[in-house]
């Protein structure tokens, strides 16, 4: 009876230790989950802001093709002086202002006298 209450006992014990290796297990796999979804947090992060970095990085590759055409520009007597135009309406002396005066035009369609067989003859080929 003695071996059978050991081995009853040999039982419970196995039965707690594995209990407690499910629980440590359990435990094991919580702490991984939370590193995983951490992790995967940081990476989605780091996708967004790659994202809006190359954003921004197109817009001042932009910026740059703009202001490298102005200096461009700039480097001539000629293309300060138009800048100097453009910006402030100045002029030379004696240069004055042109304007350019268009004469309106009528749309109304000009009528043709047709012949008696040409009319005919449109009659008959449609097409």
């Amino acid at each position: 009876m003695r071996e059978f209450q050991r081995r009853r006992g040999e039982g419970k014990v196995k039965a707690a230790l594995a209990v407690l290796g499910v629980v440590t297990l359990a435990v094991v796999a919580v702490f991984a989950a939370q590193g995983v979804w951490g992790m995967y947090q940081k990476f989605a992060s780091a996708s967004a802001d790659d994202a809006a970095a190359q954003a921004q990085l197109g817009t001042l590759k932009d910026q740059y093709q703009k202001l490298d055409a102005a200096v461009t520009a700039y480097q001539s007597g000629r293309g300060v002086e138009a800048a100097v135009r453009e910006r402030w309406g100045v002029a030379r002396p004696g240069e004055s202002e042109i304007d350019i005066i268009r004469v309106a035009t009528t749309s109304a369609p000009i009528a043709v006298e047709v012949g008696f067989w040409a009319r005919l003859w449109h009659a008959i080929f449609v097409w």
